[in-house]
């Protein structure tokens, strides 16, 4: 058959035969033969993330790796682990603390609380890795060097279990049990070698036993905290609601419901996004997806870490549902408690290395999101920088209904000095084209519709007022210069958190983001800076562009956490009214109003008592125009750690 033809038929036994001829003539009887087992090791190189936790045997499948694809039962005689490669190779050095969680791995979290459903493989062997029995599984020949080779260490590998038999067209696991308490951030590898009856897995004999010719995987367990987010409620009745993210993540459109925050039923204007921060225009820190791209977490920039938070040291945000978060007053007489939600969280900066020695054009630095270029984890990008965040919400007060207030301390963790860091966030606001406004006397930025009525969505930075400098400014992108094309974005990054200031507009007209700038810090060893964001959102305003929309939400969340000082009668500017309102309170405390809607308003020196020395600096304040501003001081709930 010149065409090159198959047939199919049986002979007089029943045999099947699939006969075939080539161009030149020669015809092929291809007849089943003897059933023999066949291996198929569906991922030579498989990253699997193990979460930093107590558990020193802690359960991590890699499911279905392995795949009888033959006819026989498949064998599997023996296996061994090593951290050097049979042609002696040595890894990568991955032992830096700085390094972390690779994306897509991350985007197969949800795996590792699987289970094997059990009495599926007749025989399992276990290899239990103890200081007993360790080097009778080295490979022959490497056990001498594989400790000073080794790229990661083997101490938190409990045991390893491989199943001795896979039946004909069955998949198995390779399981692994993790000792949690000693397992380090970042990518751990080792190789693990099969010697199976498979007669043709390298189309030569098994008998052989020649390293280079067993079946091997190069696995790594990637220690890290995985992504990973908790409700909190807050307003009137607790019918507003935010994901809370163990990371800087804000929001991620597409992939959750609501995207990031709800607030009076809108679950939909706030899209996506994070903080952000850096040092230059490489060394940036992030964690959001590139929403633009379709790709989820494989796309996405991850180089802030979650890590074990500051309340029970676990990787999940921690909430306390009912925690008590100061208290206010309508007519300056009764203060009531304000209750509400807490959720403390821990994060960490870990920043990716995008540069292509094979880059000929440019400086070599090829910005692509995800891992396309291979972006490595870098500790010498990183800025070691830790930041424990807690975030609240208050319930049933309905001025402190429509945001929450996320403070801050950013630590220094590795005593050395970091200078021209600058923080802030990029957001996909959907609110109508997304037209950034700016207010510094509001410390705020919020997105908004061109005109006409409709929401303002934004962000407000934490003091502001008197004595502190406000948010610096917003940028608007648009298009292909945001996230839908990383390399103009992350490019630019740095440029718009360190120069823009004010409201940056842009020329175009449709769906933009927006890049807040809130502020910038040189730290010395081991310093702490605290501050704070509140993420707001209004709905069906007559003028959302109007900074007077936003000014009752700025002031209101500035007072609450402990600043703005010295508007006694909470009209939200300090006048001759707050003078008389805070004289007649210091001359007769028992029959005349406090401060509202705070009491620590009327606190201008901070020594939580108000008295006639509060008076002498409003006094100063308003008359004198003395350089002293009234303090302002972060209140004790703002450090609020739960009990036991």
């Amino acid at each position: 058959n010149r065409g090159m033809g198959i047939s199919i038929g049986r002979d007089a036994d029943e045999n099947v035969h699939i006969v075939a001829a080539d161009i030149a003539g020669n015809i092929y009887d291809l007849t089943k033969g003897v059933d023999r087992p066949r291996l198929e090791i569906q991922s030579y190189q498989p990253d699997i993330p193990c979460e930093f936790g107590a558990d020193p045997n802690f359960y991590l499948p890699l499911e279905n790796i392995l795949y009888n694809a033959g006819c026989a039962v498949l064998n599997i005689w023996s296996f061994s682990i090593d951290t050097v490669g049979a042609e002696g190779t040595l890894l990568p050095d991955f032992s830096s603390v700085n390094t972390t969680v690779r994306p897509d791995v991350m985007e197969r979290a949800s795996g590792i609380a699987d289970r094997l459903s059990g009495g599926k493989f007749s025989d399992y062997q276990e290899n239990v890795l103890d200081e007993g029995n360790f080097d009778q599984f080295l490979v022959a020949g490497e056990k001498d060097r594989t400790r000073t080779a080794a790229a990661g260490p083997l101490d938190f590998l409990a045991s390893v279990v491989v199943p001795t038999t896979i039946d004909p067209l069955d998949s198995a696991n390779i399981d692994l049990y993790i000792d949690q308490t000693i397992l380090e951030r970042g990518p751990h590898p080792f190789y693990i070698y099969l010697d199976t009856d498979d007669p043709d897995y390298f189309l030569n004999n098994h008998e052989l036993h020649d390293d280079t010719l067993v079946a091997r995987m190069l696995v790594t367990v990637v220690g890290g905290c995985l992504l990973d987010t908790v409700t909190m409620d807050f307003g009137v009745g607790g019918a507003n609601m935010q994901w809370v993210v163990n990371t800087a993540r804000l929001g991620t459109g597409g992939d959750w419901t609501p995207n990031g925050i709800e607030i009076d039923g809108d679950g939909g204007s706030y899209y996506s996004g994070g903080y952000i921060y850096g040092v230059n225009k490489y060394r940036i820190a992030m964690n959001v997806q590139d929403w633009t791209s379709g790709g989820g977490e494989a796309d996405g920039f991850h180089s802030l870490q979650a890590d074990p938070n500051w309340c029970d040291d676990d990787c999940a945000p921690f909430l306390t549902a009912v925690a008590s978060l100061g208290e206010y007053s309508t007519d300056g007489f009764t203060y009531t408690p304000i209750a509400g939600s807490m959720v403390c969280r821990t994060y960490v900066d870990s920043v990716q290395s995008f540069y292509d020695p094979g880059d000929s054009a440019g400086d070599g630095w090829t910005w692509e999101n995800g891992w396309d270029v291979d972006g490595q984890f870098d500790d010498t990008l990183t800025m070691g920088l830790m930041v424990n965040s807690r975030v609240f919400g208050a319930l049933d007060v309905p001025s402190l209904a429509n945001f929450t207030l996320d403070v801050m301390d950013i630590t220094e963790r590795n005593g050395d000095s970091l200078a021209a860091w600058y923080m802030g966030s990029l957001n996909d606001y959907d609110v109508g084209n997304d037209i950034p406004n700016y207010d510094a006397a509001l410390s705020a930025g919020w997105a908004s519709a061109p005109a006409g009525a409709g929401a303002a969505w934004g962000q407000i930075k934490i003091p502001f007022g008197c004595g502190f400098e406000p948010e610096r400014g917003v940028q608007a992108t648009y298009g292909y210069e945001g996230l839908w094309n990383e390399t103009y974005y992350y490019d630019s990054a740095y440029f718009f958190l360190s120069t823009r200031t004010g409201v940056n507009d842009h020329p175009n007209t449709g769906d933009f983001q927006m890049h807040h700038q809130f502020l910038g810090h040189d730290f010395g060893p081991n310093e702490t800076i605290r501050y704070g964001i509140a993420f707001f959102g209004l709905v069906d305003q007559d003028d959302p562009r109007d900074p007077a929309t936003i000014a009752p939400v700025a002031h209101i969340a500035n007072k609450w956490a402990g600043f703005g000082r010295g508007d006694i009668d909470g009209d939200n500017i300090i006048t001759i009214a707050d003078i008389v309102y805070l004289n007649r309170y210091v001359g007769d405390p028992q029959n005349e109003p406090g401060p509202i809607p705070f009491w620590h308003l009327g606190d201008l020196d901070c020594d939580e008592d108000i008295d006639i020395e509060d008076m002498n600096i409003l006094l100063g304040y308003y008359f004198a125009c003395d350089d002293v501003c009234p303090c302002g001081e972060w209140l004790p709930w703002t450090s609020y750690v739960p009990g036991p």
